[in-house]
């Protein structure tokens, strides 16, 4: 449980987290326990640190309709680069199923299975050696649960459409899976 008060949980510098322009899918599920807005669900270490290039965050905000979103934004090592930003309803005490996925320089993004929307995603994240953070940083946390969060490099899991996972996952691939 993430109580939206500097929690977060911070993931090891590593070369597999380097996703430089291939192919990755960031996934998991989330429940939010309250209304928030800009929550981090995954962030580079070094986001929006002047000097480094090749970061990410993906963020989400609470709301109804059109308030809710999904988002994310790259880092230039100056100033934010590309941002894909989704309208969609995030309401609290519900469980989403959220996947980003990269397939070649589009990023697609899924709640619950659906493809919520799309945008170019050209940037190489290159910064995956200075760690990442999940479900928050020191100023964004999350108020609620995640869940099932995998990080997979090389991989584009959801191409269209699909059924969220259930259950846990039941194996791990080392080559290919970062986190379960």
């Amino acid at each position: 449980y993430f109580d939206g008060n500097g929690d977060y949980l911070s993931v090891s510098g590593s070369s597999n987290l380097d996703f430089g322009s291939g192919d990755f899918t960031l996934e998991g599920w989330l429940y939010p326990s309250a209304s928030q807005s800009y929550r981090v669900l995954f962030e580079s270490k070094n986001y929006g640190v002047s000097g480094y290039n090749g970061n990410f965050k993906v963020a989400f905000n609470t709301g109804s309709g059109t308030s809710g979103q999904i988002y994310m934004h790259t880092y230039n090592g100056g100033a934010q680069g590309e941002s894909i930003p989704i309208n969609t309803e995030i309401l609290a005490g519900q469980w989403y199923h959220i996947a980003l996925v990269r397939s070649g320089n589009i990023l697609s993004i899924y709640k619950n299975g659906i493809s919520i929307g799309s945008g170019a995603l050209t940037k190489s994240l290159i910064d995956g050696a200075n760690g990442i953070y999940v479900g928050g940083d020191s100023s964004y946390s999350t108020n609620g649960y995640l869940d099932e969060i995998r990080i997979s490099k090389g991989i584009a899991r959801w191409t269209s459409n699909f059924t969220p996972p259930t259950s846990a996952y039941s194996s791990l691939d080392p080559d290919k899976t970062l986190t379960n």
